[in-house]
């Protein structure tokens, strides 16, 4: 339903303060703060957007900021215009512009990603996951989904802290070909050679966040779980 709602009320299209952007050097000269209003009035509005638009680089490419700030004037003035829209065609607008910005973001990190894992020796498997052979297998190979494999498995966590390590703890894992499959994606098939040793990573997302919603200025900062695995034996089709 149509309705009469005020320019400035496109700022609610805002995101959690819980992160920010790093924001720019300004393009105009900095404003001098000559008096104690003049620096309470520089910071009401820097962190007003700060705190309300987690994504600048987005909003600065997707909104004529000039315009906007003519907005926001206009709300402080009282002289706001009353423009006729629709609520959820705004939104639509909005969301399409934003997942374009992300699906470009995401693009050039998961190229940055691939160019970093070539460097440390990793290939891409499939699924965001890379494969480092420590060790070619000289054993069977999986040909069958019902195979059995018993492998001994190392985790780390995405800061490189071993979590767990069969050879120690617990004995040899066990696990049918289409287990390990369903899990890792079928090109980990390759890699199930008796008496093969390799490295797995999976790009890590943290916790405190939805999958969407993580974000990396560059590939440096985007952090890795890894497992080691030591295949042992591949048993027998059933």
């Amino acid at each position: 339903m149509k309705k009469l709602i005020p320019v400035l009320l496109l700022c609610t299209f805002a995101v959690s303060a819980a992160r920010s952007s790093s924001v720019p050097s300004a393009v105009s000269p900095p404003v001098e703060l000559r008096t104690r209003v003049d620096t309470v009035s520089y910071l009401l509005g820097s962190l007003y957007v700060r705190f309300n638009f987690t994504e600048l680089e987005f909003f600065r490419e997707t909104l004529d900021l000039e315009v906007f700030l003519a907005g926001i004037s206009d709300g402080v003035y009282g002289t706001v215009m009353d423009l006729v829209y629709d609520e959820d065609e705004l939104d639509d607008f909005l969301n399409a512009k934003y997942e374009a910005y992300r699906a470009a973001r995401e693009a050039v990190l998961q190229a940055q990603i691939s160019e970093r894992m070539a460097a440390e020796g990793f290939f891409p498997l499939g699924n965001g996951m890379f494969y480092m052979i420590e060790r070619e297998g000289t054993g069977p190979q999986a040909t069958s989904l019902d195979q059995l494999v018993l492998f001994h498995l190392i985790e780390y966590d995405e800061d490189g802290d071993e979590q767990s390590d069969t050879r120690w703890y617990d004995g040899p894992e066990e696990a049918t070909v289409e287990e390990m499959l369903d899990f890792f994606g079928y090109d980990f098939e390759k890699l199930l050679t008796e008496g093969a040793l390799f490295r797995i990573r999976k790009r890590y997302y943290d916790s405190w966040y939805d999958y969407e919603d993580d974000y990396y200025e560059d590939s440096s900062s985007v952090r890795f779980d890894e497992a080691q695995f030591e295949i042992l034996r591949i048993g027998e089709p059933q």
